[in-house]
This record gives C-alpha cells, structure tokens and sequence, in this order.
C-alpha cells in the first residue's frame, strides 16, 4: 500500500477545493440583489418553463398557452401551446441553448421563478421572459404590460387569433 507524502495531500486537497469552487460557481452565485444566478444549458419544457440542472424553472411574469392548449385563428383551431412551446425552445436556440436566469424564489405552488437571458446578453437585451411576452406567445403576469398592449396591437402570437387565458384554461381542463 502507498503512503501519500505531505505534497501529494496538499495537490489532493487543492484539486478538491477547485472542483468545489467550481461547482459552487455554476451552481449557485449570488447576484448583487441577494438572488441566485444559473447559467448553464436550458431546455423548453412548455412556453414558460424551463429545465436546467434537472430543475424546473417557471419564467416570473408571464403565462403561456399550456402544451396541450388549442387557440383559434381565422376560424381554424391550432395547437398554440406547441407552438408557444416551439418559440421558447427557438429563443433557447439562438443563445446555443446557454442561458443565465436569476431566481427570484418560489411562487404560491412551490416553483422555482425565474428571469432568464441569453448568456452573453448585455444591459439591452430583453430578457427571455420579455421575448415571449413581445412575441405574443405568453400573456404578461404581473410585469412586461407594454410588450403585451404592443403583441396586441400587432396581432403577434396568440394575439392574431382568439384564446383562453392560459389560467382559465388550466381550471377547466384540470383533472
């Protein structure tokens, strides 16, 4: 059996604190405003909600057609909620799939919230959030207001035709 000389420790413990530097930056940093910082590769799981690190995330203020969700336009029924789910996954895309969100805590049912950007956004990018709002495939919840009035007025989205709200939606469908 070998005996680990005093150097051998000293690289051992280096490398175990380097890792544990390391996870602890990817996993979980602390922005200025005390709220959780991930960045990491996402994926879509609905129009608002997110997948990262095996965790759920629900995108603060909005509220997107729900997946199985059907909307009308020019009296022909859609699938809206795959494609509000096909739009988000497209927005995840052009940042190659590599966001940052900042948590913002759990809502009334215990999800995680979160405000996600490209993770190279700079102070002008709108946030993921937002996109989803101006592009009218989520409804504003509580914030992003002017993008909705905005998608609206252009008939972008689920706003080109007629739909439920997602929450409405959600009660009557709720099994």
């Amino acid at each position: 059996m070998r005996r680990y000389r005093g150097l051998d420790w000293l690289v051992m413990i280096l490398m175990f604190c380097g890792l544990i530097f390391l996870l602890v930056r990817v996993l979980n940093v602390e922005d200025h405003h005390g709220n959780a910082d991930y960045s990491h590769i996402a994926q879509a799981i609905d129009g608002d909600s997110i997948k990262m690190f095996g965790k759920v995330l629900r995108l603060e203020g909005i509220d997107s057609a729900e997946y199985n969700q059907t909307c009308t336009r020019n009296g022909q029924g859609y699938l809206c909620g795959k494609i509000a789910h096909r739009h988000l996954k497209k927005l995840l895309q052009n940042s190659h799939n590599q966001i940052k969100c900042i948590l913002k805590g759990e809502d009334k049912y215990r999800r995680t919230i979160a405000v996600c950007y490209p993770k190279n956004a700079d102070e002008n990018t709108l946030s993921i959030n937002a996109e989803m709002v101006r592009a009218g495939w989520a409804i504003a919840f509580g914030r992003y207001y002017d993008l909705e009035r905005d998608a609206q007025k252009h008939k972008r989205g689920l706003w080109a035709g007629e739909f439920i709200e997602p929450q409405v939606w959600r009660r009557s469908h709720n099994d």
